[in-house]
């Protein structure tokens, strides 16, 4: 039951957030909600490992991002924090289910990813035609669901090895729903659309992460392991070009769709200077949970970088047990290890789980990954499946948490909800108040007005 309301859960989110809504909210704002609630719900559900020798640097790194807290608090920088936390709820459940039934949670999320990946094919199509009478295409037309076009580029490492692993034939009788006749050909229809999509967007990050995922994951895997999804990833690419030829010559349109977008270049080096000189200021506890528009510059309201982000919200020491986690969990040395030690015809989705990590590692180093909520979203639960596929050798790869466990979880993801609830009050002020900076491009809520007390 719990595999089954979690991927459920995860596709609601990841379908129901992006049609326009009929709400004041910002559409980050309303997924960031949407992310709340199920990460409350994960909270429950989460499975811990048998062996303990993560528990000591999970706990070090909770108790340095509570220091920070302390040291700066707000509304706004606890509910940051409970999120962070949320997120590794959703994680962990993900990879209890995977570890204990991974063809049906596998089977569920791809079929998940793949919808999404349609709705979004439909969407272009209809974009394109519609534009044809106007002679223009705006951007905003296309990437609908995202206050900025940049922000659906940060799905795109995420989901296109996925989508190039379910065009490969699976293995005779072993991955159920994920064999199904119409999978494949619908995988192939999405991942091609979305090579178009990375051309549309224009994101030379998505694009350089996704090269080099791939590249990394096939050292890592091997050859004979990963040279089909590198085929996949290379044939969608080519017909991708092809069909833009194509839609050019019919719909002159798209030729002057990348002059039409207002996105102008970020200045990530400028933005790192500033943060790194900041950051310098207070090393031991960061800028503090959720401080750094307010701090460093009120636009844009992240540094473009994941380590530095976390950085500078909780300081150097927890960005450092960050890193040393990440590596215990998922080095490179490891996952070689891990992949290698698969058959051929089992290693299809690990390679495509790898692939998606690191595309998504690479390519929060220049962009706000780990701070959107569809990005954090999917990055939790990719690198749920990832774990829960490279510890499938495993004798005992998790258990569930006990009664009290479940209780204390249940009552903070109460918490967490409840300070969401208040930080978003607090730093959404009404229309016409004297505050501070608000602003479409947000650290954690649209409006950058953070109240400095709880």
């Amino acid at each position: 039951m719990p595999v089954i309301a979690l991927a459920a859960a995860v596709l609601v989110l990841l379908l129901a957030v992006y049609p326009p809504l009929p709400v004041d909210l910002a559409i980050h704002d309303l997924q960031r909600m949407a992310l709340t609630l199920l990460a409350a719900v994960a909270l429950p559900m989460m499975a811990r490992p048998a062996r303990g020798g993560a528990r000591v640097q999970v706990a070090a790194l909770l108790m340095v991002m509570l220091l920070a807290l302390l040291a700066t608090p707000s509304w706004t920088g606890l509910a940051l924090t409970l999120s962070w936390v949320g997120l590794l709820a959703v994680a962990s459940a993900v990879y209890g289910a995977g570890a204990s039934r991974p063809v049906a949670v596998l089977a569920l999320w791809g079929w998940a990813v793949l919808a999404m990946a349609l709705v979004y094919t439909v969407r272009t199509a209809a974009a394109i035609s519609a534009a044809v009478p106007q002679g223009v295409i705006h951007l905003s037309e296309i990437f609908l669901g995202f206050a900025n076009v940049r922000h659906f580029a940060q799905l795109m490492p995420m989901v296109m090895p996925l989508l190039a692993a379910g065009c490969l034939p699976p293995a005779p009788g072993a991955e159920g729903a994920l064999s199904h006749r119409a999978f494949r050909p619908l995988c192939a229809v999405a991942l091609v659309a979305w090579c178009v999509l990375l051309w549309l967007n224009g994101s030379a990050g998505a694009f350089y992460a996704i090269a080099l995922a791939l590249a990394a994951t096939a050292l890592m895997a091997g050859w004979h392991r990963s040279w089909r999804l590198l085929a996949t990833m290379a044939v969608a690419a080519l017909a991708a070009m092809v069909l833009v030829q194509i839609l050019n010559a019919w719909v002159p349109v798209l030729s002057g769709v990348q002059k039409t977008t207002a996105v102008e270049d970020a200045g990530r080096l400028e933005i790192w200077r500033l943060s790194i000189s900041a950051l310098a200021q207070q090393p031991w506890l960061g800028l503090g949970p959720g401080q750094y528009p307010l701090q460093v510059a009120a636009r844009p309201a992240h540094p473009h970088n994941a380590v530095l982000a976390f950085a500078a919200d909780y300081g150097l020491p927890a960005a450092v047990l960050l890193i040393a986690l990440l590596w215990r969990w998922f080095s490179p040395l490891r996952l070689t290890r891990r992949l290698r030690a698969m058959a051929v015809a089992d290693a299809r989705w690990p390679v495509a789980l790898t692939a998606a990590a690191y595309g998504a590692f690479a390519h929060a180093q220049v962009s706000g990954v780990t701070v959107m909520p569809m990005a954090q979203l999917l990055l939790a639960v990719t690198l749920g499946l990832l774990l829960a596929a490279v510890k499938a050798q495993d004798a005992a790869p998790c258990r569930r948490l006990r009664r009290p466990e479940m209780i204390m979880a249940g009552l903070l993801g109460m918490a967490l909800l409840g300070t969401v609830a208040l930080s978003w009050r607090e730093s959404c002020p009404a229309a016409g108040a004297e505050t501070q900076p608000c602003h479409q491009a947000p650290s954690f809520w649209s409006a950058q007005a953070i109240a400095k007390g709880p």
